[in-house]
């Protein structure tokens, strides 16, 4: 079986912006200072190429960004919509 969406973000998170290992799902990441701004748009741009899918503006809001949970929930809302979950 192939690794989660909470993984893959996890795995991204922890080996492109070097958050650090222990950082859980419901971990909150902007607020905490864990991700910067700029951060965010990256993991988008993970999400869009990994999952093709397009993420919206409003899925770029704080609550929907604050944790690797909140990110994959969107994911899986995003794939819905796209017929591939």
């Amino acid at each position: 079986m192939g690794e989660t969406i909470e993984e893959a973000l996890r795995r991204f998170l922890v080996g492109e912006l070097g958050l650090p290992p222990e950082v859980a799902v419901d971990s909150p990441l902007a607020e905490s200072g864990l991700l910067v701004s700029a951060q965010l748009l990256e993991v988008v741009v993970f999400v869009e190429d990994t999952y093709g899918v397009v993420m919206r503006p409003v899925d770029a809001v704080p609550e929907k960004m604050r944790s690797i949970a909140t990110i994959a929930g969107v994911v899986r809302e995003r794939l819905r919509e796209r017929g591939a979950a």
